[in-house]
């Protein structure tokens, strides 16, 4: 499957309790009910400031940006 941002905050099944916590924080910061949050457009969740935090969270947590142990940098070191 290709690695899109819709495949890894929907549909990615590596990632599901992470992408309920996802939409879940992302209700709370943006007032949106729990179905209407998570009916958004994902395009819309990147281009809200207020959920940044939440988003950073779910990256941090899939490991989103990373490189493998033994690719020339730090394990767990930051792609920036």
């Amino acid at each position: 499957m290709t690695q899109t941002r819709e495949h890894l905050l929907r549909h990615c099944s590596r990632g599901k309790y992470l992408q309920r916590e996802l939409w879940k924080n992302a209700g709370k910061v943006t007032g949106l009910k729990a179905g209407r949050c998570q009916r958004a457009q994902v395009s819309e969740l990147f281009s809200m400031e207020i959920c940044d935090k939440a988003v950073m969270d779910f990256l941090a947590a899939m490991d989103v940006g990373k490189f493998p142990p033994g690719r020339g940098m730090e394990a767990g070191a930051a792609v920036f």
